[in-house]
């Protein structure tokens, strides 16, 4: 009688499962197993950070002589700007402090010796430092992806390889006066700055963005002047002294870059956008005014 009880228990427990519990069986075993740690990574890896060009504003400042505190210069009056971009991509946290009226003493230069005279917004770095007197772009990180901030390195190397030479006078279908690597991104990115031989009177520049196999430039073609042919008394002629970057950045077009062109009466920033064809120049400008 109890070897009937043991194995009629053994059948009811059975039947259990096969009811309510074996739903809960297959139920748990539908569920989708933890991704591993690593592949989590990867995947986030793979989800390239892009900027939005259109998300960009007139928001250009620069430091005072401490490097302690920005100033708005372009007439933005958004005080909710949180982050400031400069120094080849290093992204700095600053909040707005004050709004600052101008004085009888301002001599109408946008440097830092005139900084406490300008009219503007003032923003303080906090938790670190800007470089004195040198150029920075606000943005708003809930409205900017800082994220896609790619760090862009200067340099001057005349040493340009024959092979890209040679390409860019194919693609350009012009002699190179001279040319000159002045910046990279990463490896295989890599920034030019070429003054091709005058067809006449005129004389172009170009700045030109080296992708792997694939070459886009921005020309400026201007009346050779000997004296001043693209800025005021540049001698008809670029150097790559006269060109600096605030910063480059990913965008669902191409490379962004944020760049200076200095002259001898200030310095000009705006934008570089890369498309299939060529470098585009966004219409968002800032001039500051800087002449002795």
């Amino acid at each position: 009688m109890r070897r009937i009880a043991l194995v009629l228990g053994a059948v009811l427990a059975l039947g259990g499962c096969s009811g309510g519990n074996m739903n809960k069986v297959k139920q748990e075993s539908a569920v989708q197993a933890p991704i591993p740690k690593n592949e989590q990574q990867g995947q986030a890896a793979d989800q390239k950070q892009l900027l939005d060009p259109a998300a960009l504003g007139d928001t250009y400042s620069f430091a005072d002589r401490t490097g302690k505190y920005l100033i708005a210069f372009t007439g933005n009056q958004d005080k909710s700007l949180n982050k400031a971009i400069g120094e080849g991509g290093k992204v700095l946290d600053v909040k707005y402090v004050r709004k600052q009226s101008g004085s009888e003493k301002d001599d109408g230069r946008q440097w830092a010796k005139n900084f406490g005279n300008l009219e503007g917004l003032v923003f303080e770095v906090v938790g670190g430092q800007a470089v004195p007197d040198q150029t920075y772009y606000l943005a708003n990180d809930r409205k900017l992806n800082i994220h896609a901030v790619i760090p862009v390195i200067s340099k001057v190397n005349p040493d340009v390889e024959d092979s890209v030479k040679q390409a860019i006078r194919e693609m350009k279908a012009q002699s190179i006066e001279k040319i000159w690597e002045i910046g990279q991104i990463g490896q295989d990115n890599q920034i030019y700055l070429a003054q091709f031989e005058k067809k006449g009177k005129k004389a172009t520049a170009s700045i030109i963005l080296k992708q792997g196999s694939q070459i886009v430039t921005r020309d400026y073609t201007a009346d050779y002047d000997p004296n001043s042919t693209w800025r005021v008394d540049d001698g008809g002629t670029v150097t790559p002294e006269m060109f600096s970057f605030l910063f480059a950045a990913a965008t669902e077009r191409g490379i962004l870059l944020g760049m200076e062109w200095a002259g001898a009466e200030g310095r000009n920033a705006f934008f570089l956008n890369q498309t299939e064809a060529d470098l585009v120049e966004l219409e968002i400008k800032g001039g500051r005014y800087m002449s002795p």
